[in-house]
């Protein structure tokens, strides 16, 4: 699995999550609200890209996720072609759990300032990047990341919403 494709993905659908289109398109399914509670050892865990993936293959074509806030709840988001919209179609998942290494302010260089690097300057902010990315203290296993994942989910058809909150701590 590429984890950096998930993960920009899942960062992308909430970025753009509740700009939403006013026309839902032909052939979208219903979707139901949807939150998922991510916390380990009782305290919320914020900052992690949190996806869907579905059973039924008739829902291939979408993709549903979200990304934990401060109090580590996802709002799920649904993805169907160009439409974005809040909620998640009713259905069994599975949810899998991506955590993005944070690196050092000094070494989120823009583009402009990467391209500004000379080859040797590049070479050395690359390996600052890879020990920064290589020292980086997981909270959250890597098997909650893949297609293992032991996280699984059941959206009701229900106006007022699934509420499911996962204790990483259980899962070991």
């Amino acid at each position: 699995m590429n984890y950096r494709l998930l993960t920009s993905a899942i960062f992308l659908l909430s970025a753009v999550l509740f700009a939403g289109c006013s026309k839902v398109p032909a052939g979208m399914v219903p979707v139901y609200p949807c939150k998922v509670k991510i916390t380990k050892g009782g305290d919320p865990v914020p900052d992690l890209g949190v996806a869907l993936s579905p059973g039924d293959s008739s829902l291939g074509s979408y993709s549903m996720g979200g990304n934990t806030n401060a109090s580590g709840v996802a709002e799920i988001g649904t993805v169907f072609g160009s439409y974005i919209t809040r909620g998640a179609p009713a259905g069994e998942f599975q949810v899998t759990i991506v955590e993005v290494p944070k690196l050092p302010d000094e070494l989120n260089l823009s583009p402009e300032q990467l391209s500004r690097l000379s080859g040797p300057e590049m070479d050395a902010h690359n390996a600052k990047v890879s020990a920064a990315r290589a020292a980086f203290k997981r909270s959250i296993p890597l098997s909650f990341a893949g297609a293992n994942s032991p996280l699984k989910i059941t959206v009701a058809e229900s106006r007022s919403g699934t509420e499911v909150t996962f204790e990483i701590d259980d899962y070991r």
